[in-house]
């Protein structure tokens, strides 16, 4: 998938290793976790530089614990020693939009 092998080539977000690990994509929208600082504008320029017209967007989901849905069909068995990842909790996972 090009997008995903100018994020890793990029170097601002964890590597994504669909391929190392035989993922064959069907996504329409991509989720990626910033690398150190996040750097939107950086991005959205590099990936245009390699002729892909992107946008960033906040995750279209939530963490599925915190969902009320969930809570209320499953509240009792919530463990609440297992807080929510520390990626979706401080805002590094973002999802990309192809605006192409």
């Amino acid at each position: 998938m090009a997008v995903v092998d100018a994020l890793n080539e990029i170097g601002l977000t964890i590597p994504i290793q669909f391929e190392a690990k035989g993922i064959l994509s069907t996504f329409f929208s991509l989720t990626a976790e910033w690398q150190g600082q996040t750097e939107p504008e950086g991005l959205i320029a590099a990936l245009e530089e390699r002729g892909m017209r992107m946008s960033i967007s906040a995750l279209p989901c939530s963490w599925i614990p915190t969902q009320a849905a969930f809570i209320a069909q499953y509240e009792q068995l919530l463990d609440k020693s297992h807080p929510e990842p520390i990626e979706w909790a401080e805002g590094k996972r973002f999802a990309l939009i192809n605006r192409s």
